[in-house]
C-alpha cells in the first residue's frame, strides 16, 4: 500500500509523490496519475492537466493551450492567460496581449527560448549560436535536422528527394534498410538527435529496465525523455486488448469476441502479474430471430 502522501497508480503497485498527481507529466507506468476525474475537464497536456468543468467557458483561460475557452490549437496564449491570439499577430509590432507577452522583442528580432535576450533576425540559423541556450540555431518544426556536417537544418520537403542536402546524406537514408548508426560523426563530434527523428525512421530504443513485454508484441522506445510501449511495425493493438496483433489478423480478432475474452484474461495475467478478477459466465444461447 502507498503512504498517505503518495498516489497509488492503477496497475503495477507503483506509488508516486502525491504532488506529481495531475501535474501534466505521466509518472505512473500506465499514466493513471494524469487521468481526470469524472467532474473534471481534460486539458490534454500542460499544467494543470485537469480543471473543474465549471471553469470551462467562463472567459478565463485555465488550460495551458486555452482549449477550455475554445482557443484553436495553433493560437498563441498570452503569458497571463488573458487571451489567445492568431500566430500572425505574434511579434508583429502591435501589443495584443495585456501583458505584452506577444511582443517579447522588437520587430525583426528573434526571441531566445530562455527569454534572456533578443537577437537580430539576420543572425537566426547563421551557423553561430548567439542565444545562450543555442535556440537560434535549432531547427523549426517544418525542418529536418541533419545528423552531421555544417549544414544543420533543411526544409522537410527536401527529405527523400534523391539529392543529398545534408553533408552526411542523412536526409536520403533508406529507412527500409538496417544501417549501423554510431554516436560520432566523421569529424569526431556527437551526432545530432533531431526532434523530428521519429518521423524519419530513427527510433531510440530503451536501454534500461521498463515494463514492455515482448511476449505481447511490445517494444520500448524513448519519447520525450521517458519510455513508452508501442507495437512492433506491422502490428496493432485493438481497443481494450493487451496484445499487439498482425494487421492481417485484425478482422478475424474482431469477429470472434468469445475467444477474445479468454485471450485477454491470459494476456492481462501476463502483463500485470496479478489475478484478474474476471467473472466467468456460461454463454447464453439466444433464440433464433424470426
Amino acid at each position: 500500500k502507498c503512504a498517505r502522501d503518495e498516489f497509488s497508480c492503477a496497475v503495477g503497485a507503483q506509488c508516486i509523490d502525491v504532488m506529481k498527481w495531475q501535474d501534466g507529466i505521466e509518472d505512473c507506468w500506465d499514466g493513471s496519475d494524469e487521468v481526470c476525474l469524472p467532474w473534471q475537464f481534460d486539458c490534454k497536456f500542460g499544467n494543470p492537466r485537469c480543471i473543474s468543468t465549471k471553469k470551462v467557458g467562463d472567459s478565463q483561460i485555465d488550460c495551458y493551450s486555452g482549449v477550455d475557452e475554445g482557443c484553436p490549437s495553433h493560437y498563441f496564449v498570452c503569458a497571463d492567460r488573458s487571451a489567445c491570439i492568431e500566430p500572425i499577430k505574434y511579434q508583429d509590432g502591435v501589443r495584443d496581449c495585456e501583458d505584452g507577452s506577444d511582443e517579447p522583442c522588437r520587430s525583426g528580432e528573434f526571441p531566445c527560448n530562455d527569454g534572456r535576450k533578443c537577437i537580430d533576425g539576420a543572425r537566426f540559423q547563421d551557423g553561430k549560436e548567439d542565444c545562450e541556450d543555442g535556440s537560434d540555431e535549432e531547427c523549426t518544426a517544418s525542418q529536418f535536422e541533419c545528423a552531421c556536417g555544417s549544414v544543420r537544418c533543411i526544409d522537410a520537403a527536401r527529405v527523400g528527394d534523391g539529392k543529398n542536402d545534408c553533408e552526411d546524406g542523412s536526409d536520403e537514408v533508406d529507412k527500409t534498410k538496417s544501417i549501423s548508426r554510431g554516436k560520432k560523426c566523421k569529424d569526431g563530434k556527437e551526432r545530432r538527435t533531431s526532434r523530428n527523428s521519429l518521423l524519419y525512421g530513427e527510433v531510440q530504443l530503451c536501454s534500461n529496465s521498463h515494463g514492455c513485454l515482448e511476449d505481447l508484441g511490445q517494444i520500448c522506445i524513448v519519447v520525450g525523455g521517458t519510455w513508452r510501449c508501442v507495437c512492433k511495425l506491422g502490428t496493432v493493438r485493438p481497443l481494450g486488448a493487451a496484445r499487439c496483433l498482425p494487421t492481417e489478423l485484425l478482422s478475424s480478432y474482431i469477429s470472434n469476441p468469445v475467444a477474445n475474452c479468454s485471450d485477454l484474461e491470459r494476456d492481462l495475467h501476463m502483463q500485470f502479474s496479478s489475478t484478474t478478477n474476471v467473472k466467468k459466465e456460461t454463454p447464453r444461447r439466444r433464440a433464433p430471430q424470426k
